[in-house]
């Protein structure tokens, strides 16, 4: 006979952006999840300014205030992203040399990577695969500077930061299946959030590589408003009702919104001609998918894979995941990044 216990974590996943705070939380019952919290919280603004906290104080006291009704159930642990504007993740080769261990090729190899000097960053490192010739490492850092502000913040908060999670790993933790290596797949993802969009592949197991995308929802909105001489309110519902779609709203949202998609379309030629020109075993994407608030513009996966000829779908943060019973959260992809953190802090091995 056995017996199937809910099991509590040690810690919950803390997504924090410039004007959001998004909070998830799971107890492992036997082989299923149960969602014990999946909430966002808005910010007042200028306490994060792209992604570096202006007011640690006045944060804090913030925060403290929309977890209170939580405290109870809310692990002390916390699991939380670093800003993805100040983090770099690439997967880099190092060279083997004559004599050389891996630690000392890795200080010689990751300067010439990095965006700062080696002893301005914290950084992280998991050796991905080996040849007679080099190691494939994947690389994450962040400014020190950046980092230490974090950790204030948490102590501030009286809670324990048991790791610090760069945004791709977070998502592709939460989104991306696992491939048997003989079936590995080439994908590409845009993270396109209220305040930021990103786009990451993911390739060979493991994130390849990530870019900055000068593209916000926000910013998608207040264009909208503007060309249409709308309020802020009434562009957001026309994003939801007509989105792209050329049926609807007498397409003249897709015509708005054309400069965007032009944007994304740019920017994802682009990645996929450096990933096949700069990395050994670069190749074209299998597919894009999608997430982040921004990911359910209708009709945004259509007009996109119409325009690089390549099979495009919105994630499902659920699909991978056994729930003990569903959950009904509204807009569940712009969990995306909150979802992976939670799923790491119930994994202890993660957080060392």
């Amino acid at each position: 006979m056995k017996f199937s216990f809910s099991s509590p974590p040690t810690a919950f996943g803390l997504d924090l952006s410039d004007r959001s705070l998004k909070v998830a939380q799971f107890h492992r019952r036997g082989g299923r999840l149960d969602v014990t919290l999946l909430q966002t919280f808005d910010l007042p603004e200028g306490l994060i300014v792209d992604g570096e906290i202006a007011d640690t104080v006045k944060l804090s006291t913030v925060i403290s205030e929309l977890l209170a009704p939580y405290a109870r159930e809310l692990a002390s642990g916390v699991v939380a992203s670093l800003p993805e504007p100040k983090t770099f993740v690439e997967t880099i080769a190092v060279p083997k040399k004559d004599g050389a261990t891996f630690v000392e090729q890795l200080a010689a190899t990751l300067p010439e990577y990095l965006p700062l000097q080696l002893p301005e960053v914290y950084s992280d490192t998991q050796i991905i695969s080996e040849t007679p010739s080099a190691w494939s490492v994947l690389v994450g850092a962040a400014p020190k500077t950046v980092v230490d502000t974090y950790i204030s913040l948490f102590d501030r908060l009286k809670l324990i930061p048991l790791a610090l999670d760069v945004p791709a790993a977070a998502i592709s933790r939460s989104i991306v299946p696992a491939d048997p290596p003989q079936a590995y797949k080439s994908r590409a993802i845009i993270d396109l959030g209220r305040h930021r969009a990103s786009l990451m592949v993911h390739d060979q197991g493991t994130i390849q590589f990530t870019v900055s995308l000068p593209i916000s929802g926000d910013q998608v909105t207040k264009n909208i408003a503007q060309q249409l001489k709308l309020t802020t309110d009434q562009a957001e519902k026309a994003k939801v009702t007509c989105g792209l779609d050329p049926q609807k709203c007498e397409g003249v949202l897709k015509e708005v919104l054309s400069a965007m998609v032009g944007e994304l379309v740019q920017r994802l030629t682009e990645a996929r001609e450096f990933y096949q020109d700069r990395f050994p075993h670069g190749r074209p994407f299998d597919e894009l998918m999608l997430c982040g608030g921004g990911a359910h513009l209708l009709e945004l996966d259509t007009v996109l894979s119409e325009a690089l000829h390549l099979p495009v779908r919105r994630a499902d943060v659920w699909e991978h995941i056994k729930l003990a019973k569903p959950t009904t959260v509204s807009s569940p992809l712009q969990y995306a990044t909150a979802v992976g953190l939670a799923l790491r802090a119930l994994e202890p091995e993660t957080l060392l």
